[in-house]
């Protein structure tokens, strides 16, 4: 009998360290869980996110409005005529800085217009421009009228779009430099030669008696930026 409760009472201890064991197995586990948890947390919501804001981005552009005194064309003529050739009007761009640690600075941008590669006009946005991470700015950019070698030469083909249902579109560039000043390390400053092509301009057939074309903006059209490093 007394070896039978000795027996017991070993079964007994086993059992509870084996309770136990498992009790500091499961505590180890869940205090690893927690630790790993921890790490992935932190490596997302603070390691990842700084890496993207670190990246540098491009500006970008896009068309969004034209003055209403461009240029328009009649087009029921066999020899179409331009209507209306003011001596300068305006197009507006939206520029934008989608960073948050970059400032820019741009220097003499310029933008020119043109069909089929022909260019018909060219002017300045801007000479110099200060732009604070996260910021976005209207700027006008200005042009003469239309060169009068040109005025018969695009009258005809915005005419014979007009007769076939299709749309007359204009190729707009920008080019210049932006200097880039980094907001965490005053000292690293960087520049940029930058090429902005938009195809958001055409002319637009009024459906009406005078069969005739203004120039209007797709402001849903952004324009595609392309850059490469520059010395300052």
């Amino acid at each position: 009998m007394e070896e039978k409760s000795n027996n017991k009472d070993a079964t007994t201890i086993d059992s509870t360290k084996k309770s136990k064991y498992n009790l500091v197995l499961q505590i180890l586990l869940l205090v690893l869980a927690i630790a790993l948890g921890a790490t992935l947390a932190f490596r997302v919501f603070y390691v990842d996110h700084e890496d993207t804001t670190m990246v540098l981005r491009n500006p970008k552009f896009k068309i969004e409005a034209v003055s209403s005194t461009s240029f328009s064309v009649l087009t029921r003529y066999v020899h179409p005529l331009i209507m209306y050739n003011p001596d300068n009007w305006n197009l507006t761009f939206s520029v934008q800085n989608p960073n948050n640690n970059y400032d820019f600075y741009y220097n003499a941008f310029k933008v020119n217009i043109s069909y089929t590669d022909t260019l018909l006009w060219s002017g300045n946005v801007f000479d110099k421009f200060h732009q604070d991470a996260k910021d976005q700015s209207l700027i006008d950019s200005t042009f003469a009228a239309l060169p009068e070698a040109y005025e018969y030469w695009i009258g005809t083909p915005i005419a014979g779009d007009f007769v076939s249902g299709q749309t007359t579109r204009f190729s707009v560039s920008l080019s210049g430099k932006i200097q880039i000043s980094d907001r965490k390390s005053a000292s690293h400053i960087s520049c940029r030669e930058v090429e902005v092509s938009c195809g958001g301009l055409r002319v637009e057939n009024l459906q009406d008696s005078t069969q005739s074309g203004v120039l209007v903006v797709d402001s849903s059209k952004a324009c595609v930026v392309i850059s490469q490093d520059s010395t300052c």
